[in-house]
């Protein structure tokens, strides 16, 4: 299923593009992989070392990829074929998404400082519930399920982001405008639930 998705997102919105020498710089990731294949990433300071990493791991694992390259927002296959990493969220600009259920009330407060990483804060009832910072799935997107009163919609497409600590934080962002969020967290000394899920949250 993780497959089929990820061929979905990385080959159903593809458009033509063409390798763009540019200007080698000292962050610049230029490999060989052991399958022979060539990994670029044109300035790596822009991207979480985990999001480069995982990117690497599915070069190697999809024959149909023969070499992939990064720049900027674009991800480039094979040198003719690209897909655009989402960026939402405006850059060093703090955005908030807030939803109000019965007498509580969720606020999530989200920071981009690259093309990958957001910082969030989530607060409950105006108190900090939890802090840290997210890194881009390089899956892109998913569809969450309608968790609030949404009309004539059954699902919102977003762009995923994870924090991987001893609780998993996993923030949904809508990716047409940015008008909605999505907060969950799963603790791993709570094996009996699922994810804690929020209701969506608005942009305000």
């Amino acid at each position: 299923m993780i497959k089929l998705l990820f061929l979905f997102l990385f080959f159903g919105f593809m458009s033509p593009s063409k390798f763009d020498n540019g200007n080698k710089g000292n962050y610049e990731i230029n490999q060989l992989l052991k399958s022979g294949k060539r990994f670029v990433v044109q300035d790596s300071t822009q991207y979480s070392p985990t999001f480069i990493s995982e990117l690497r791991v599915l070069v190697d694992a999809y024959n149909s990829i023969l070499s992939m390259r990064v720049s900027g927002t674009q991800i480039i296959i094979n040198e003719s074929d690209s897909s655009t990493i989402p960026t939402q969220l405006p850059v060093n600009k703090e955005v908030v998404f807030e939803a109000q259920v019965e007498n509580k009330r969720f606020r999530l407060l989200l920071n981009r400082i690259n093309i990958t990483n957001i910082n969030y804060q989530f607060y409950i009832d105006d108190s900090l519930n939890r802090n840290g910072q997210v890194i881009l799935s390089p899956l892109f997107s998913c569809l969450t399920e309608k968790t609030t009163k949404i009309k004539d919609m059954s699902a919102i497409k977003m762009s995923q982001y994870f924090e991987y600590k001893e609780c998993t934080v996993d923030i949904l962002v809508e990716l047409i405008n940015s008008k909605r969020a999505a907060y969950h967290i799963r603790c791993n000394k709570d094996l009996i639930k699922d994810f804690q899920s929020m209701p969506i949250l608005e942009k305000k």
